[in-house]
């Protein structure tokens, strides 16, 4: 540095470097595992000739960075494409090849040649491809890319202006010996986890591209008033807008490019149409591949059309990836050519370290089960163990899905905290607004708790006295002028509502708090609620019973992969229909609790887990399994909800 004359280690560069382009390298005992998944599937031994060809398995990672898989991959015949040149350059080099001749620099994503038009254009270009496919076997890739030199301009000028010089890479050309044999064996790959964004990796400025996130935050920031900047911005938010047309119409898969599009989906949409009839694939990808939205096109197509499916999925922060603070998954598959694909996946969740995966079984579960107890998302549930496949199968031969069963629910979402800000403030009239900190399992802060006298003395009997609204700088009670509501007001504030959070914490014991709000009360965007017009009070409360338990936040945490409250998790969640007396009263008593009014909250509640596992006419084993994936309850807890179980036997 010019001033301090402090030095920057190279390491540290590189370690900036790497976050900036979103690279994670993967572990060699993750890698060797992948392969030998992915090897496994293709029939013969890795590097034995494929039956009726002289050639070797052909491999490709196409977003390979350094060549960790590649690597695992030998002795078959590599290939691989990084968006940064001196990745792919180290990947080269690894796997014995040359930058340019099967591992390349360019921009995996963005062919000119969309999918749908490759197999006229090989048709048509055949004897240009066989030319090209022989000058490389020779060695001879600078004459290859000589060649075809007009060509690739001519494409490129198919992409959108802001997309020529984005490092376009048109796959059959670059390697035509693999467009002339149908696709390659197998595709592996550990794809970036970002979104699709302004100004992330996809679509950088080449200037901000090895810029750290927060690093590019802060020069936006002080430069923020300079033309050329917003000229710059304004220009990657064209390319970055181009960029996901493209991707929509070049892809075999139909993606969910809506909003944040996930760069890893995109990406196994190019692994899609990069395979052969046969060909296998294997992934690493974030958790949320299992349960999200928008990766539900893609477990279909898994289901649907490839065979030998199987995953595994790790904690946060294990020794496969220290740096990341969400789960991860593996998996598998061979495509099936044509027809469906096989009738079970195989599933291993909560692995924490690398050296679980050689140990243990994988869990059989069928598809049918799958589209049974998701029938919106198709998540896969995370099973450790067999048994906890029939516990599901039992969930939903007792309760069927929530939103599509006999509830028929109607879901609500009122006031935006922001937009809606002009109708509430902090005098005490009209309505009263609740806030998501506001509202715990079986509980809403009472109005207006310090002028009433009631705080701090309800803090006694409250599950979030630690973070109590009211001790919060922010905590004020705020009131709704429904004069100024106008045609927002829908009358739901006329019925009482169930009301649950929008996201919970991962430190908590519970993901899932609900709590029936009274009628004349407003809501904020942070609370979803039922619509509370259609059902009675018992219904409510049996409903309430049902969302606050053990057993429904077990299967929750299946349909929601990352921590937030998504109401397609609400809508397909186990629920059983009809009021259960039981479960009536005592979630009647937990929501008019008061602190010195009757029996404490806790023994209720354990009372109440007893009651619902009754509802959904489980064994005591299985009770003890559902309990024993909370580490967070305490050991005495689990002992008195069993203890509650077998008293409640006869009754």
């Amino acid at each position: 540095h010019p001033r301090t004359g402090r030095g920057v280690t190279v390491a540290a560069l590189e370690e900036v470097r790497r976050k900036a382009l979103a690279r994670f390298e993967t572990p060699p005992a993750l890698a060797d595992f992948l392969w030998d998944q992915v090897a496994r599937r293709l029939g013969p031994a890795a590097g034995e000739a494929v039956p009726g060809s002289r050639q070797p398995l052909c491999v490709v990672d196409p977003t390979c960075g350094s060549g960790a898989l590649l690597v695992a991959a030998t002795p078959t015949r590599g290939y691989g494409v990084d968006l940064d040149p001196g990745a792919a350059a180290t990947a080269a080099r690894r796997i014995g090849t040359v930058l340019g001749g099967r591992v390349k620099a360019g921009n995996a994503l963005l062919d000119p040649l969309p999918f749908p038009l490759r197999p006229a254009f090989v048709t048509e270009r055949r004897e240009l491809l066989s030319r090209l496919a022989d000058l490389r076997a020779s060695g001879e890739y600078e004459a290859a890319e000589r060649l075809t030199e007009p060509l690739r301009r001519r494409l490129s000028d198919r992409l959108p202006l802001e997309l020529r010089d984005r490092q376009p890479f048109c796959w059959a050309l670059e390697f035509p010996e693999i467009a002339l044999a149908g696709g390659f064996d197998a595709v592996i790959t550990n794809p970036p986890w970002d979104k699709l964004k302004l100004l992330e990796r996809e679509c950088f400025a080449p200037e901000l591209r090895e810029l750290h996130e927060s690093e590019q935050r802060r020069i936006r920031a002080r430069l923020a008033g300079e033309a050329a900047v917003r000229t710059a911005l304004a220009t990657e938010k064209r390319a970055l807008a181009a960029f996901r047309v493209h991707l929509r119409e070049s892809r075999p898969v139909p993606a969910a490019l809506a909003g944040d599009a996930n760069a890893y989906l995109a990406v196994l949409d190019m692994a899609d149409g990069l395979l052969r009839a046969s060909g296998a694939l294997g992934a690493i990808v974030p958790g949320g591949f299992w349960a999200d939205l928008s990766a539900r096109a893609w477990r279909d197509r898994l289901f649907a059309t490839y065979q030998a499916v199987a995953t595994w999925g790790f904690e946060p922060r294990t020794d496969a990836f220290p740096d990341i603070d969400q789960r991860a998954a593996v998996f598998a598959a061979r495509k099936a050519g044509t027809g469906p694909g096989g009738p079970v996946i195989e599933v291993r969740a909560g692995l924490r370290s690398l050296a679980e995966l050689a140990a243990g079984a994988a869990v059989p579960v069928g598809i049918a089960l799958i589209r049974r107890s998701a029938p919106e998302s198709a998540a896969i549930p995370p099973l450790a163990h067999p048994a906890d496949a029939a516990i599901v199968e039992k969930l939903y031969a007792v309760g069927p899905a929530f939103g599509t069963g006999p509830w028929q629910p109607r879901f609500g979402r009122e006031l935006d905290m922001t937009t809606d800000a002009d109708v509430f403030d902090q005098v005490p009239a009209g309505a009263p607004l609740w806030e998501g900190k506001r509202l715990g399992a079986f509980e809403i802060c009472p109005v207006d708790a310090v002028a009433s006298g009631a705080w701090p003395a309800c803090r006694q009997g409250c599950g979030r006295a630690a973070s109590c609204p009211y001790r919060r700088k922010n905590g004020q009670q705020l009131w709704v002028e429904e004069s100024r509501l106008g045609a927002r007001d829908k009358g739901h504030a006329a019925h009482s509502r169930i009301a649950w959070r929008t996201v919970a914490r991962a430190d908590r014991q519970r993901r899932l708090e609900a709590a029936l709000v009274p009628a004349g009360y407003r809501l904020g965007n942070s609370l979803n609620y039922l619509v509370g017009d259609k059902h009675s009070q018992q219904e409510k409360l049996t409903l309430l019973a049902y969302l606050n338990s053990l057993v429904v936040e077990w299967r929750f945490r299946h349909l929601s992969a990352n921590n937030n409250v998504n109401l397609f998790a609400i809508r397909q969640l186990p629920v059983p229909p009809g009021v259960a007396p039981g479960l009536v009263e005592l979630a009647g008593a937990l929501t008019d609790a008061r602190p010195g009014a009757g029996p404490p909250r806790g023994p209720l509640r354990l009372m109440l887990e007893a009651r619902v596992a009754r509802c959904f006419v489980l064994s005591r084993d299985e009770l003890a399994r559902i309990l024993a994936a909370f580490p967070k309850l305490p050991a005495a807890d689990a002992g008195a909800i069993l203890s509650h179980f077998d008293r409640s036997r006869s009754t």
